[in-house]
């Protein structure tokens, strides 16, 4: 019997959170654009590491990481096949608008660009004009925007109150500089959730654990049970 995680594994990378992760020819594309590339050499707690030297991880790690976590949420609450490779997507490419020195940067480009000026409106930009990227993204780039834009119930694994994205730099933030801080049960976490409302009211998207006795209502939120 064939391997039902072979489509996800085009090409395999180490990663000192989550062992190996799975990518696919598509994916695979468009981690080597030039834009995704340049991540790896963008730190993600920019100048953390003079406190904690081995805070040296980059930004290109972390999308990697993101996209491990959003994949398995996905399988979680069984979306499609083709939302799945949309989500995954949308995670890979989520921070490939930062700059160096990643959040640092924003403040003084606010001077030039504007109070609206943020590392999510560049990667939407990326995504929109980058010849590289558009190609890499193909006929799914339109949906991964809507993702990113926060158009969409897939747009919460990625950014929500509780999301892929969090999760990992929770978890890679604490293990590259040593400390508990952000160590939590990720496999209860992603075990957990489920997708239990959508409003039509835009922006009311809910998602909580299988077994919570607690609904937190908040807009495109994710909870877990407390205690």
């Amino acid at each position: 019997m064939s391997s039902p995680f072979l489509y996800w594994e085009r090409k395999l990378v180490r990663d000192p959170l989550y062992g190996f992760v799975g990518l696919t020819t598509s994916e695979d594309r468009i981690l080597n654009t030039f834009a995704m590339q340049r991540l790896a050499r963008i730190k993600q707690l920019a100048h953390a590491y003079i406190v904690y030297p081995s805070a040296v991880h980059n930004r290109l790690e972390h999308a990697l990481g993101t996209l491990s976590i959003a994949g398995r949420m996905c399988d979680q609450l069984r979306v499609t096949k083709r939302d799945k490779q949309i989500v995954r997507a949308a995670a890979l490419i989520h921070d490939v608008g930062h700059g160096p020195y990643s959040h640092l940067f924003e403040e003084p480009m606010r001077f030039v660009n504007g109070e609206d000026f943020n590392h999510e409106n560049v990667t939407k930009l990326i995504a929109e004009h980058d010849p590289s990227m558009r190609r890499a993204l193909g006929k799914i780039r339109e949906e991964v925007l809507n993702v990113l834009s926060g158009d969409s119930f897939l747009s919460d694994i990625v950014s929500s109150s509780l999301d892929a994205d969090k999760m990992d730099y929770l978890r890679r933030d604490s293990y590259h500089t040593g400390v508990a801080y952000g160590i939590f049960d990720l496999e209860r976490v992603v075990r957990s959730v489920c997708r239990i409302h959508e409003s039509k009211k835009k922006g009311w998207r809910h998602l909580r654990a299988t077994d919570s006795r607690d609904i937190q209502c908040t807009p495109r939120c994710m909870s877990i049970m407390r205690g």
